[in-house]
């Protein structure tokens, strides 16, 4: 292993989903965070985003090059409940007309379009027990699609759990500010977990 080298980089988690062409190899377990850690990481990065904090420490995320893509051998559970929680905020943007930002972050930090092809790849490839679920359930931007998406395994429900509580947390943003307000505090999410929410 003498060409192999160890790198050791900060990234905001948000900035790593867009930029990382990411995928959870075959063998690394499935969707596992119950309700209690997504409660956790959220009232964590309200906490920070509140306090006005220059920046949050989420752990470590180990990460692999093969083939072009990073294979997530430690921080898939992070991960996939972040892109889960821009899901829920690119819903809510879609859900009140406000096409241009979902659209960014659907591009962003959901799926890219490869550029020879246009076929829509993840940014984020889950393992294969989850992934077609996740496709359909969290990243389709259509909300028949979303709807119709059939749990199969234990780990597809806690997905499902976690797209709900993103939902909510979403909603719990928004609800106490005025309309004109509510677009940019979701922005100031979406800002803190690309430059602030660190790995």
């Amino acid at each position: 292993m003498p060409n192999e080298r160890l790198e050791i980089a900060r990234y905001g988690i948000a900035k790593l989903i867009k930029d990382g062409n990411l995928c959870v190899p075959p063998n690394q377990r499935t969707y596992a965070w119950l309700k209690e850690h997504i409660t956790d990481l959220y009232q964590d990065l309200a906490k920070a985003i509140a306090d006005g904090e220059p920046d949050y420490f989420l752990g470590s995320i180990v990460v692999a090059k093969n083939d072009g893509r990073l294979e997530v051998f430690d921080g898939q559970q992070r991960l996939a409940s972040v892109v889960i929680l821009l899901a829920a905020i690119r819903n809510y943007y879609r859900s009140n007309r406000d096409d241009k930002r979902a659209n960014i972050i659907q591009a962003d930090y959901l799926m890219s379009i490869h550029l020879d092809t246009l076929e829509e790849l993840p940014k984020l490839r889950l393992s294969k027990v989850d992934h077609d679920f996740y496709l359909k359930r969290i990243l389709a931007d259509d909300p028949a699609t979303r709807t119709a998406a059939k749990l199969s395994a234990e780990s597809h429900l806690r997905i499902a759990d976690a797209a709900a509580m993103a939902e909510r947390h979403v909603a719990n943003i928004v609800a106490p500010l005025p309309e004109t307000s509510r677009s940019q505090a979701l922005n100031n999410w979406v800002t803190f977990l690309a430059e602030r929410a660190m790995v």
